[in-house]
């Protein structure tokens, strides 16, 4: 089954051309979308690939042009199949919006053509309906009917510096993908001299110093190590499986962006910046002194999973929590409007670590800092400060970033693994 944020229906005989701008438009700003002309296959099961395909998607988008209206065809069959899907998620107090309804060629709610039609008219007047006539304006309006929070930063205690109101989200990161971060062209423009020569090794499967507790042979390098895992790929989910290199060249890349503001640098924050979002008094987590508690924090509330640390391992850790979509802890949530902090991923940070001071003395080079813990993590396992230590060549599905935008001026280059090499 291919796992979608957005499902396009449409009627092949009056709907087609618009369909495909759409989902190309869309597909640009980093959905994943399902269109069938581009996913099915001659001899596909119609039934067992679409109605899957349709229960898996974040948001339906039916393109309702005078074709669509007739019962007998497949698009409307789609329709009913969402609106099963919209009731089964309403029963599971899952509110948010399903179906974004598009007239195409159609002039109004109450066109006649729509009028013949009564069950669909009745679903449709109910609904928000986009005008299709502005492909751009009907992207928004499906922007905005998903609930995304993108690019939003929040100011810190330095007027010169914001930071990520979240974690970079897959819909975010897609977009780095899109551009060629992991093509020739991407990782000469965007990566850094130690990043290209990791990524070189790692694409020949070959050892080197920075690839470490990592099968090379399993992971790819075309994107991050996660995005085909339906645990952890939708599209509000903070994006996971992706080293230190990654996340820099990603840095990198959305700093010169053509739309935005040059005087800004993002990079990501220093291990001593990133706790300085936590709380207003230093050695506290967003809540205060004490233990997490249920409800602010997404970890592992079961003491008997606790009790038995050591003896879990990362398959039944998965089946128990995976990251959760952004604004799902509100209360947890820091003084300056930082969410998962805590809990959840993760985060790599621009600070290294000189590995003498940990256990792996004979392993060459330096260690980057990772900050906040994991959704795999449990009380006892919260201590300050929030830190590990990981090469910066590892991937795992619960480590991921945040960024820092830095005013120009007073931006300097953070401390690399090259400048505390030894």
């Amino acid at each position: 089954m291919n796992e979608s944020d957005i499902f396009i229906s449409y009627s092949h005989h009056d709907g087609a051309s618009y369909a495909r701008s759409l989902g190309e438009d869309l597909t640009r700003r980093g959905f994943r979308v399902w269109l069938d002309d581009v996913i099915l296959r001659t001899g596909d099961d119609l039934l067992n690939k679409i109605v899957p395909a349709i229960r898996a998607a974040g948001l339906y988008v039916p393109i309702i042009t005078p074709q669509f209206c007739d019962e007998n065809r497949w698009a409307y069959k789609e329709f009913l199949e969402a609106l099963k899907e919209e009731v089964q998620r309403k029963q599971a107090e899952r509110q948010e919006t399903f179906i974004f309804p598009i007239l195409h060629n159609i002039a109004s709610i109450d066109d006649s053509v729509l009028n013949r039609n009564s069950d669909l008219k009745n679903q449709v007047s109910n609904r928000l309906c986009a005008n299709s006539r502005a492909i751009d304006v009907v992207t928004q309006g499906i922007v905005k009917a998903t609930g995304i929070v993108e690019d939003v930063f929040v100011p810190t205690a330095t007027s010169t510096l914001e930071v990520g109101r979240f974690p970079v989200t897959n819909l975010e990161f897609r977009r780095f993908i899109i551009a060629g971060g992991y093509t020739n062209t991407g990782i000469n423009t965007w990566w850094s001299e130690a990043g290209k020569e990791l990524w070189l090794a790692y694409a020949r499967r070959e050892n080197h110093k920075y690839l470490r507790s990592i099968r090379t042979e399993d992971s790819v390098i075309d994107t991050n190590l996660t995005a085909s895992n339906s645990h952890y790929n939708r599209f509000n989910q903070p994006v996971t499986g992706v080293c230190y290199f990654e996340a820099e060249a990603y840095c990198n890349w959305l700093s010169n962006r053509s739309d935005q503001n040059q005087d800004w640098r993002i990079r990501l924050p220093t291990e001593q910046e990133w706790i300085s979002f936590l709380n207003k008094t230093v050695g506290q987590f967003p809540w205060g002194l004490g233990p997490p508690e249920q409800g602010k924090v997404n970890i592992i509330f079961d003491k008997l999973i606790e009790d038995r640390e050591g003896a879990v391992d990362l398959i039944e850790l998965s089946k128990i929590r995976y990251p959760n979509i952004y604004g799902e802890y509100p209360e947890g949530a820091s003084y300056i409007g930082c969410h998962d902090l805590i809990g959840n991923i993760w985060e790599w940070t621009s600070d290294f670590e000189s590995n003498q001071s940990t256990a792996e003395k004979s392993e060459e080079g330096n260690i980057a800092k990772i900050m906040g813990n994991c959704c795999f993590d449990y009380p006892s396992r919260i201590k300050f400060p929030p830190k590990a230590l990981r090469y910066p060549g590892y991937r795992h599905h619960v480590i991921g970033f945040r960024v820092v935008r830095e005013f120009a001026r007073h931006h300097q280059q953070s401390v690399s693994w090259q400048q505390n090499s030894a």
